[in-house]
């Protein structure tokens, strides 16, 4: 249980990659005080872990009613993390598409309120990456249900660290030091990715 929940929560975390997100968040906010840093990170905690917790409990179910395996979502989601990661390790920041111009109109509080859910919480954290991952997790004999119920509390717990704190992040990693960590993440998310891939494969051989 213990191995399966840390081997859930490393997966997981690697894959949201909450830090990768700040820029965006960033973008999004002008300088606030601590209650609407703490207003923010906890909305989005909020919308991260209750996707990701309804795609655990019910994600399999969902597959069930399109006639589509847990293995061949693992194969088809492996790709994705895959590309994803080449993303990442090519030193690509979520939300690069998120232009000047988005950057003004987001400026407004209305469309800055809203940013915290779309695109920031979803997709740009709870994307079709994490997404795919939970529910393989879930239903997978490695970790199950409790142990990726965990990793999502985890994620969630980190999302809110990183957003609360997210300027001192910025100050602390600079523009470098961000790209560095998304590389790093990259590497680990792409292990994962491939690895994904050859199970389902494999699973869909066999079965």
């Amino acid at each position: 249980m213990i191995g399966g929940a840390l081997g859930a929560i490393a997966t997981l975390v690697a894959i949201a990659n909450p830090l990768g997100a700040l820029p965006v968040y960033l973008a999004l906010r002008s300088p606030k005080d601590a209650r609407a840093h703490r207003s923010d990170a906890w909305r989005s905690a909020m919308a991260v872990g209750i996707t990701l917790a309804l795609c655990a409990v019910i994600g399999t179910r969902i597959l069930d009613a399109f006639g589509v395996s847990v293995a061949g979502l693992r194969a088809a989601g492996g790709l994705i993390v895959t590309a994803m990661a080449f993303s990442m390790v090519q030193g690509e920041r979520p939300g690069a598409q998120f232009s000047s111009g988005d950057q003004q109109v987001a400026a407004s509080r209305e469309q800055a309120e809203f940013g915290i859910y779309v695109p920031l919480s979803i997709p740009l954290i709870a994307g079709p990456g994490a997404i795919t991952t939970t529910i393989t997790l879930a239903a997978g004999p490695e970790a199950g249900l409790g142990s990726t119920l965990i990793a999502v509390l985890a994620v969630s717990i980190l999302v809110f660290i990183t957003l609360f704190f997210a300027r001192a992040w910025h100050r602390i990693l600079g523009d470098f030091g961000l790209r560095l960590a998304t590389r790093i993440l990259g590497l680990l998310v792409m292990a994962v990715g491939v690895q994904m891939v050859v199970s389902g494969v494999k699973q869909l051989w066999v079965g």
